[in-house]
């Protein structure tokens, strides 16, 4: 079994969740369901998940039609770092777990169990999903994403990671600075060797090279795991992605 943290602990409103009227984008509805609910319901068609922890408020939890999921609530400790740490904090340090946004209503079971089956038999202790530009395009026309070319190609993030808790748990000082490069890939690229940063500059770098230098940075295995399932990296960030989701959750009931 897989153990999931849900991300839905931002407490800054932005001009969506002003535009919206909700505290956190995680509640804003879609087809007159939460994303949170959204999620959550993906998350129970996949047989092999397990515990969930949801770091938000509980009193807004409390007010969702999510009576039908079991899952565990966690105060939002303030930065993204430290809602990561509170969720992780309750799980078994060295069991893989799901860490997921609650801005990707269009995450899917077949995505979760695709990314499951490329992740087997779990021997590293962090996976991070990319997925090709190419993909995002052709399966979502028009979606703004970040994008780094590499060696074997051009490449975005996604919003799902899977990781083992305990390097997390450990080492979170020295993750906080890399993570808050997660939508500005150019910072981190900066912070690479400068052999690396040749590469990368002459699109040379490969990802074997960077799984490389962050698994001795952090002392862990870390490994990039391409995915086709382009809806883990369509978050909803600003007005014209929540009008994308919404246009295909609609299409689709």
């Amino acid at each position: 079994m897989l153990n999931v943290v849900i991300l839905a602990g931002a407490t800054r409103r932005g001009d969506l969740e002003i535009m919206e009227k909700v505290e956190n984008k995680a509640y804003i509805k879609i087809e007159g369901r939460t994303m949170i609910e959204i999620i959550m319901g993906t998350l129970r068609e996949v047989p092999e998940i397990g515990d969930i922890i949801v770091v938000g408020m509980p009193d807004e939890l409390e007010k969702l039609n999510i009576d039908r999921y079991s899952f565990q609530s966690i105060t939002p400790r303030g930065s993204f770092l430290d809602n990561i740490a509170a969720g992780l904090g309750e799980l078994d340090p060295y069991r893989p777990c799901l860490i997921i946004s609650a801005d990707i209503p269009l995450l899917s079971r077949e995505a979760i169990e695709d990314l499951m089956e490329r992740c087997s038999p779990y021997e590293h202790d962090f996976y991070y999903p990319i997925i090709t530009r190419e993909s995002c395009e052709k399966n979502y026309p028009g979606v703004k994403r970040t994008y780094v070319q590499l060696k074997e190609g051009t490449f975005t993030g996604s919003n799902v990671m899977m990781t083992k808790p305990y390097w997390i748990l450990e080492q979170i000082d020295d993750i906080e600075v890399y993570l808050s490069y997660r939508k500005r890939p150019w910072k981190l690229v900066q912070t690479l060797p400068l052999i690396y940063i040749i590469k990368f500059l002459i699109k040379r770098l490969s990802i074997k090279e960077l799984e490389t230098y962050l698994s001795g940075l952090f002392k862990v295995k870390a490994r990039a795991v391409v995915t086709p399932y382009a809806e883990i990296g369509v978050d909803v960030d600003k007005p014209s992605d929540l009008e994308l989701v919404r246009k295909l959750l609609s299409t689709e009931n």
